[in-house]
């Protein structure tokens, strides 16, 4: 067992290890979105919007949760 303090720990592993327990179709649609986008809305998280307290990326996606960020990324796209 390895050890990795949260601080050292991003949003890909958290992200991968969720879409083990997903069907192989779904992640193929969904990796390529979280990939071209979650980077670019926690930085425009991080540096526009007021927040009460920092957190870090790899709370943001188990707080926000795979399936909601995966659904709010898919609106954004049809929207557009």
């Amino acid at each position: 067992m390895v050890f990795m303090s949260s601080s050292a720990l991003d949003w890909v592993p958290i992200l991968k290890a969720w879409f083990l327990r997903r069907p192989q179709t779904e992640s193929d649609i969904l990796w390529p979105l979280f990939e071209a986008v979650f980077e670019d809305l926690y930085i425009f998280w991080e540096t526009v919007l007021i927040k009460k307290m920092d957190v870090l990326q790899c709370m943001v996606i188990k707080q926000v949760g795979p399936a909601q960020t995966a659904g709010l990324f898919m609106k954004s796209l049809i929207s557009q």
